[in-house]
């Protein structure tokens, strides 16, 4: 756990959380740098990924209680779910609680970038929790504004309301994603086999991913797409080539993923969202400008066909209304 656990100090010193605002927990803390509380801790266990031994990290924000099935429907209609950025919502069936989460993977050659992304996600966590329950510019309607999950009085979130800023600010200025990279990214995952199509530019990339024995998915991604708020950055979209998915199964299965990949075990980079749309389950992301690392965009591809493989193991697992036998006739997600 020596990894993991540097991540997380790193993180609880850079966020400056005092500890009056501080709960010790066994695997990492719950602090409140606003009304919502934030967890940072680290997930058990460890995996073999390729050929390292890695530990996980996840980040996970309060933002409001919901009671009922209509109040989570009113909830996800509003929050990052149709746009989102490096986390997405979890619901906590005990309590009740919403939140908005992420993970990721942490060993020894990645714990600096780990460090970065989770530092960015938590404070955009912090600020889109906290505008989601302004009773003045929120964008959750005012039956769930009027019950949020705060316990204490509201701290440090001005000054990282600040950081949050410069990510939009930064965001502004196109993106940072390397063009060259994106150029030879094709030539540099084509020999590994669970890429079996792939296609790309300086400015786009598509892969035709494994997916079990069965139909592939397709992980698309843009160098510099832009997100209604955080400006420009990369955008993925990878959708699995499942059956039509109804509108109450698919909004189902896209939260327990969200479950599964951020208070679980990622099955990639654990930074975006599951999502229903278009009758398909899908992981979409986006990484801001300010979260360009030299190297990273290989690193997303590698993991998204990983994704791929640990999403069809859990699609057999836990729905088997949605057993590979039955994808046969299956709608592939758009041309490459």
């Amino acid at each position: 756990m020596g990894e993991a656990v540097r991540v997380v100090g790193a993180l609880r010193r850079i966020l400056n959380v005092e500890a009056e605002r501080e709960e010790p927990l066994r695997d990492g803390f719950r602090w409140w740098a606003d009304r919502q509380a934030q967890e940072i801790r680290v997930l058990p266990g460890s995996e073999a990924w390729e050929d390292l031994q890695v530990e996980f990290v996840s980040v996970a924000t309060d933002v409001c209680l919901v009671e009922d099935g209509a109040a989570l429907r009113e909830a996800l209609g509003q929050l990052p779910m149709r746009q989102p950025t490096l986390y997405g919502p979890v619901l906590d069936g005990r309590t009740r609680r919403l939140r908005l989460a992420c993970a990721m993977p942490v060993h020894g050659g990645n714990r600096l970038l780990v460090e970065r992304l989770l530092l960015i996600a938590a404070v955009m966590q912090i600020w889109d929790a906290r505008f989601a329950v302004d009773a003045e510019r929120g964008f959750l309607p005012p039956s769930l504004r009027s019950r949020p999950s705060f316990t204490r009085a509201a701290g440090p979130a001005d000054v990282l309301a600040d950081a949050a800023l410069f990510v939009i600010y930064h965001g502004a200025w196109g993106s940072s994603w390397d063009e060259e990279e994106f150029g030879s990214l094709p030539a540099r995952v084509e020999g590994d086999p669970r890429f079996l199509l792939v296609h790309g530019d300086r400015e786009f990339f598509s892969a035709w991913l494994a997916f079990g024995s069965y139909f592939p998915s397709q992980c698309l991604m843009w160098r510099a797409a832009r997100h209604p708020w955080f400006g420009f950055g990369l955008a993925l979209d990878h959708a699995l080539p499942v059956p039509d998915v109804p509108p109450e199964l698919g909004m189902q299965v896209a939260l327990e993923l969200n479950a599964e990949e951020f208070l679980v075990r990622p099955m990639g980079y654990g930074l975006g969202s599951w999502l229903w749309e278009d009758s398909l389950i899908r992981f979409r992301a986006f990484y801001p400008r300010v979260s360009y690392w030299p190297g990273l965009l290989e690193n997303i591809a590698y993991a998204e066909a990983q994704r791929a493989l640990a999403a069809e193991r859990w699609l057999r697992e836990r729905h088997p209304e949605l057993e590979p036998a039955s994808w046969a006739a299956a709608r592939v997600p758009g041309p490459c």
